[in-house]
């Protein structure tokens, strides 16, 4: 049931990051899969990003949905218990990544730390900021405006937005 329910807002979190595509790039999407792999990379950064991210692969390229593509780019990014600070376990990126747009998944901004920790990344990597697009299932407006802040000119889709889970270390288990 959950993971239904965690499919369905996926599924939804992708179609609106499609719609923020440029033209060019959403067309090649339709014509042809290959080339629109080679133009776009769709990056995990947690574990629940990294469960999005056969929706959002499928629904950007339908055509290659029963292949097994070979993923060429890895950020693992963990929030550290005991400080609350992001850590990076794992950063594999090709040098051509600079020359795609990328969609970061994430399933929750919170304090915006983790966001601004993977957008940091792909920029040391040349990624233009404008060429990133960070999504998450739910955030916190402080999340939000430590992110926009920082990157004015990433773009960030969400599907829900509740200053509830700003100071809460897991937005999924309830505070009392």
């Amino acid at each position: 049931m959950l993971q239904t329910i965690f499919n369905n807002l996926s599924e939804q979190l992708a179609e609106q990051a499609l719609q923020q595509l440029p033209e060019n790039l959403l067309q090649l999407c339709t014509g042809d899969p290959q080339e629109c792999l080679n133009k776009i990379s769709v990056i995990g950064i947690s574990s629940l990003g990294k469960r999005m991210k056969p929706i959002m692969n499928q629904k950007l390229t339908p055509a290659l949905a029963n292949r097994n593509v070979e993923e060429e780019e890895d950020i693992l990014i963990q929030t550290e218990k005991s400080t609350n600070e992001p850590q990076l376990f794992v950063c594999e990126l090709n040098s051509y990544i600079k020359d795609k747009h990328v969609f970061l998944l994430d399933s929750i901004i919170s304090t915006g730390s983790v966001a601004i920790m993977a957008i940091k990344v792909l920029l040391d990597n040349n990624v233009n900021e404008e060429n990133i697009t960070y999504l998450s299932l739910l955030s916190s407006p402080k999340g939000l405006y430590m992110i926009t802040k920082t990157f004015p000119k990433v773009k960030i889709i969400t599907l829900n937005i509740d200053p509830y889970y700003e100071n809460n270390p897991n937005p999924f288990n309830p505070i009392d």
